[in-house]
């Protein structure tokens, strides 16, 4: 994420980042599909159930590692130019909040033509810490729900097995797309705030009508209505991006 931020200018940050999401969500999908078959042809030899699941887990962790290590370069910051205009500032859809989000530029204020408007400017300390506790807060929502998930699916009433499991995850991954797909056409009409209220609420919904499935198809309608759950996490990550310098991403 912090190379796909010093990567991109800061108005295509967002698909940036959410493109990035999408091509683990499409690993995620293609693995989800194909792990309940390869851990039900395990079944018939017990000594070794799961062990081709797990080699392929770590044979692409090592993968990942490595390739990070050598291959991966930083890539140049290609931030946008500096323009006479003033610049609206999408995190809080103000116009005159910042002169630029360059933090390495003083804050000029007042152009002329476009006057600040009094009582908006908000510190931008302030609008970081929101973002980050905002985030938090959603991440520790979601993965708390994610995680109850493959435990809720094998009791009753569902009861599913190995195949159905896999499935299943990779309904999950296809939230992935689907946000990415969300944050292409909504990225062009609404700024950041909306389209993190939007994901939120997205999630929520779909977390909601989840305590109440009994049936299979019950538990993909709630997964179709979560289709935008990941937006949130990847547009605080894209807003912060531009409130901060580029060396400090990472951190």
């Amino acid at each position: 994420m912090a190379l796909g931020s010093l990567g991109s200018s800061e108005d295509r940050r967002s698909l940036r980042l959410i493109l990035l999401d999408l091509i683990l969500g499409l690993a995620g999908f293609c693995g989800s599909m194909a792990s309940g078959h390869l851990f039900k042809q395990m079944t018939g030899h017990h000594s070794g159930q799961g062990l081709v699941l797990t080699a392929c887990s770590v044979s692409c962790a090592t993968f990942a590692l490595v390739y990070s290590l050598l291959v991966l370069k930083v890539p140049e910051s290609t931030a946008s130019p500096r323009t006479a205009l003033p610049a609206v500032d999408t995190v809080t859809g103000t116009i005159g909040t910042y002169r630029t989000l360059d933090p390495d530029q003083s804050d000029k204020q007042g152009v002329e033509g476009y006057p600040p408007s009094p009582g908006k400017a908000v510190p931008k300390k302030t609008v970081i810490a929101l973002l980050f506790v905002g985030a938090v807060i959603y991440d520790l929502a979601v993965v708390g729900t994610v995680d109850v998930m493959p435990l809720f699916v094998l009791r009753e009433p569902l009861r599913w097995n190995q195949v159905q499991v896999g499935y299943g995850m990779a309904a999950g991954y296809t939230i992935f797309i689907t946000s990415f797909l969300g944050v292409l056409l909504f990225s062009r009409c609404f700024r950041d705030t909306t389209m993190i209220v939007i994901g939120m609420v997205s999630f929520g919904s779909g977390a909601l009508l989840l305590a109440f499935v009994k049936k299979t198809y019950m538990f993909y309608i709630a997964r179709a209505v979560m289709l935008f759950a990941l937006i949130p996490v990847t547009t605080i990550r894209s807003a912060m991006s531009k409130l901060i310098k580029d060396s400090s991403y990472g951190e």
